[in-house]
């Protein structure tokens, strides 16, 4: 079974970032999955069950289903659906490089795999990974042909071909539909479950770390009223012994000074006086 080859799910989204990330690191991406998929082939078909099995889940899912492919510019709602998509669902079928349109999807889907932690579970559709990834095969075939137009863009349409096809993931070839639609639900919901809980881990960390940062910052400022405290006592203390010392002697001290002035009373000097 494919979801034995994707392993365990931390392994399959070890690449997740924090934000902590965002996040922050709290994640604020919108869609749950986003699924790049040639409508020719599956939209009627494959894609169409999944997304209602996804629904019944209550994963919140992106699919182009205003048919937005047109043109030769990728439009610029589906780049900005891809990067607020937690899991990108890539269903790699015959005729999915004859699109230049998911040909960008799929680059964008693996910038945002590797620069913002994003999860990408290729299903191959009647196809196998070595199809998608084979010089002779149709896919890079297809790429050639776009080449005349988009001569830019060929190397990288092609290394992302053979990176995606690189990736575990479900091969459907031979397998029934909805066996392989409940799979891939069953480990979506593993993904989520896992990031939710991950952020749910990072934002605790942070709020430890925020609340750590406070008490700092708190202890900081008192420490400096507490010197500024100790200052002021200290300028107190002096101006109270310059306010004494300005007083002079005290009572008791004028008592002592008398006394060693009187030691001899006047009147037994007077008394020796006579006595000569």
């Amino acid at each position: 079974m494919a979801g034995e080859e994707l392993c365990k799910t931390e392994k399959a989204v070890n690449s997740i970032q924090s934000a902590s990330s965002s996040s922050s690191s709290s994640d604020k991406r919108k869609y749950d999955v986003f699924i790049s998929f040639r409508g020719e082939d599956t939209r009627l078909s494959f894609v169409d069950h999944l997304s209602v099995a996804l629904d019944q889940n209550k994963i919140f899912s992106f699919r182009d289903d205003k048919d937005l492919k047109k043109g030769n510019t990728i439009a610029p709602e589906l780049l900005k659906a891809i990067e607020e998509s937690r899991v990108s669902l890539v269903i790699l079928s015959p005729n999915y490089a004859s699109s230049t349109w998911c040909l960008d999807e799929l680059v964008k889907i693996l910038h945002c795999r590797q620069d913002m932690g994003q999860v990408l579970l290729p299903i191959f559709y009647q196809v196998q990974p070595s199809d998608v990834r084979n010089k002779n095969g149709r896919f890079l075939k297809a790429v050639e042909e776009h080449g005349l137009v988009h001569p830019n863009k060929v190397d990288r349409w092609k290394a992302a071909l053979i990176e995606v096809s690189s990736i575990a993931g479900w091969v459907t070839k031979d397998k029934r539909e909805a066996n392989i639609v409940n799979d891939i639900v069953k480990f979506v919901l593993k993904c989520l479950k896992w990031m939710r809980e991950k952020a749910g881990r990072e934002n605790f960390v942070k709020e430890l770390k925020d609340f750590a940062a406070d008490v700092e910052t708190l202890l900081d400022e008192w420490k400096d009223k507490v010197a500024n405290m100790f200052d002021k006592l200290q300028e107190i203390a002096e101006d109270v012994e310059n306010v004494l010392d300005e007083f002079g002697d005290g009572p008791e001290d004028e008592a002592a000074n008398e006394s060693e002035e009187e030691v001899i009373p006047s009147w037994m000097n007077e008394w020796f006086a006579d006595d000569d």
